[in-house]
């Protein structure tokens, strides 16, 4: 059975309605009923998105850092990929955010498909940084340069872990 959280304003009155899957408003918008998982999905969304963030912040200064040092523009090219993640992790904390508003008299089913719009976003910022470091890495091919120096593995190696340890939190 679904769970409602009732939200109030301006003292209203609200019952929720069980039977309705879609937010109501008993005055107005003075009320609305959202489901309850909606907001603790929004709430656990926007955790794991500020966790992501920190820690894409320190995987990116690592990685274009030992990879510039050490001669490794795949570590480049992957701590320019982690500051994609950065830059998602933000769009899609900002439209965690607006999807968990309450419905309102312009949107009366509320603001959930921000959420679907924050993922187009982020899959074409993906798609831009993909058709860049391809490019990059066809260059890198065509013209010679150092070997990476073997300490960069190592580096590699941890930054799989880290990732490991994000997708599995």
């Amino acid at each position: 059975m679904l769970q409602c959280l009732c939200v109030r304003t301006a003292g209203a009155e609200s019952v929720p309605d069980p039977g309705r899957s879609a937010p109501k408003a008993t005055k107005a918008a003075d009320s609305v009923i959202l489901p309850a998982t909606m907001t603790d999905r929004s709430n656990r969304g926007i955790a794991a998105a500020r966790l992501a963030l920190g820690v894409n912040a320190v995987m990116v200064a690592v990685k274009v850092t030992t990879g510039l040092v050490g001669n490794s523009y795949a570590l480049v090219a992957d701590g320019v990929e982690s500051s994609l993640d950065i830059f998602s992790s933000l769009i899609v904390w900002r439209g965690l955010s607006v999807a968990s508003r309450d419905a309102d008299e312009e949107y009366h089913f509320g603001y959930g498909k921000a959420e679907s719009i924050a993922a187009a976003a982020v899959s074409i910022l993906l798609l831009i940084a993909a058709v860049g470091i391809s490019v990059e890495a066809v260059r890198e091919i065509v013209t010679p340069h150092h070997v990476p120096e073997p300490y960069t593995l190592l580096v590699l190696v941890l930054v799989v872990a880290v990732k490991e340890g994000l997708f599995r939190r």
